[in-house]
């Protein structure tokens, strides 16, 4: 995937960049879901998909991936990050 189609991706998301930036220090399941639940219970108005579906959205883009038990950036997903959301 194009380094536009990732960006896309994590954009298309509410809280994608969130979740991604979390990302840049492996995380297990737990610890995402624990900080993005925290995150999103200071929001007024909670909009968007479920923590679930932003895993499973950029896991299938191949923006962050499951590795020894915890969430990491893929090689790509850190190019992205690094360049476009510094």
């Amino acid at each position: 995937m194009s380094e536009t189609n990732l960006l896309n991706v994590i954009n298309g998301l509410t809280y994608g960049e969130r979740i991604v930036r979390m990302c840049n220090t492996p995380r297990t399941t737990t610890e995402l879901r624990e900080s993005f639940e925290k995150w999103t219970s200071n929001i007024l108005i909670y909009m968007g998909s479920s923590f679930s579906e932003h895993i499973r959205q950029l896991e299938a883009a191949k923006v962050i991936q499951f590795d020894k038990g915890t969430w990491t950036l893929t090689k790509e997903g850190r190019i992205v990050v690094e360049k476009y959301l510094g």
